[in-house]
């Protein structure tokens, strides 16, 4: 389940996991979930950030 919301699906999860009350109590699944969910906004911001060739060169050391 952790591969599919890394892999974009979290906000279904999320609403589904409201809706049917899964895994809402197991902590150690919870902070995955949410460690998923930040992971996805972090890639997010660097896809669609301007600075994305910057931020890419430093994280990879390439050059620009």
């Amino acid at each position: 389940m952790h591969l599919l919301a890394l892999s974009g699906g979290w906000p279904g999860a999320l609403i589904a996991q409201q809706i049917f009350r899964h895994k809402t109590v197991k902590e150690e699944f919870r902070q995955v979930f949410w460690i998923t969910v930040a992971a996805n906004v972090i890639a997010l911001i660097v896809v669609v950030s301007p600075l994305r060739q910057v931020l890419v060169s430093a994280l990879w050391g390439l050059p620009n």
